[in-house]
């Protein structure tokens, strides 16, 4: 990611991601019960700090418009600059996004990382699955690759069911990171492609896989 996207970076690697379509459930429902969604909405937005800003007030004055009503109005109010706030946030990631794209399309040399990156903004900014799935395994028989971007490439390829790819994603990851706390989670990611597809298979799936790529 360019350093000026420090944003779009930050969603893309890190946050959870969330479609538009789930975020706006997320506050019609908190508008009824469960008003924690709003934090769970600004979380997977990567804005945590923003979501307790408007959760905090927004329980208060719901408790406090139990003694005296007209406070529901500030509620209320509340509640709808948290929604209107948290669909702006992803617009500007879809703008930052799409900037982005037009950026990578643009490079003459696409390597391993142009793949990468373009597949999980397609998955995870824009929510087209089959694109996504078409470009990330353009790099599926490529080596090395940056191991953010590779355990990404691991996540889409999870959500999509694709569970043997998920571990080429992961296994490279892996093998080229020196962090820590990424090490953790990819550990844990291989863990959980184990229990999908059992030990046996998934040893035998990815052992499959490794070699194929080795011989391009």
């Amino acid at each position: 990611m360019l350093p000026e996207n420090q944003e779009l970076s930050h969603y893309v690697l890190k946050a959870h991601g969330i479609t538009r379509v789930a975020l706006n459930i997320m506050f019609i429902v908190c508008l009824f019960i469960f008003p924690w969604l709003i934090l769970v909405a600004y979380y997977n937005l990567g804005k945590g700090k923003q979501g307790w800003a408007y959760f905090i007030p927004y329980v208060f004055f719901n408790i406090a418009a139990q003694s005296e009503p007209s406070l529901v109005l500030v509620a209320l109010i509340i509640h709808v600059a948290a929604w209107v706030h948290a669909n702006k946030i992803l617009t500007d990631y879809q703008r930052l996004a799409q900037l982005r794209l037009v950026e990578l399309d643009q490079k003459q040399n696409k390597d391993v990382d142009v793949i990468l990156e373009k597949g999980i903004i397609l998955h995870k900014v824009f929510c087209d699955r089959r694109y996504a799935l078409e470009v990330l395994n353009q790099a599926l028989p490529v080596k090395d690759g940056d191991a953010y971007l590779l355990n990404q490439a691991g996540n889409v390829m999870f959500e999509q069911k694709k569970f043997q790819e998920a571990a080429v994603f992961f296994n490279r990851a892996y093998s080229v990171t020196n962090d820590f706390q990424l090490t953790k989670q990819l550990n844990k990611n291989l863990k959980r492609i184990e229990r999908k597809m059992g030990k046996v298979n998934y040893n035998m799936k990815v052992f499959e896989m490794a070699n194929s790529t080795s011989a391009v």
